[in-house]
């Protein structure tokens, strides 16, 4: 019975869920955007396996921005040096 409450039956009800466009929502689940599936012609998800991906996008992003964060920038001038040193050299 549980199984059968997370699984969202048509790209209807996939859209209702994550508060998209039944449209955006067809095209994420063609090019595999999101984790879909078909049964005969109806697009399916699970509540739960979706919940996962985007809590995944989400902890991605957050190691991705902390990363940038601690890592050392060069400023324009920097770059421009380096980039002109380099013209220079040849």
């Amino acid at each position: 019975m549980a199984e059968q409450l997370d699984l969202l039956s048509g790209a209807e009800a996939i859209a209702a869920y994550l508060g998209w466009s039944v449209r955006s929502t067809f095209y994420a689940c063609e090019k595999g955007h999101i984790p879909a599936f078909k049964i005969g012609v109806k697009w399916c998800a699970r509540k739960s396996t979706l919940k996962a991906h985007i809590d995944d996008l989400e902890s991605a992003t957050r190691r991705k921005q902390t990363k940038s964060a601690e890592s050392p920038r060069r400023s324009f001038d920097d770059a421009s040096r380096a980039r002109d040193g380099a013209i220079r050299a040849r």
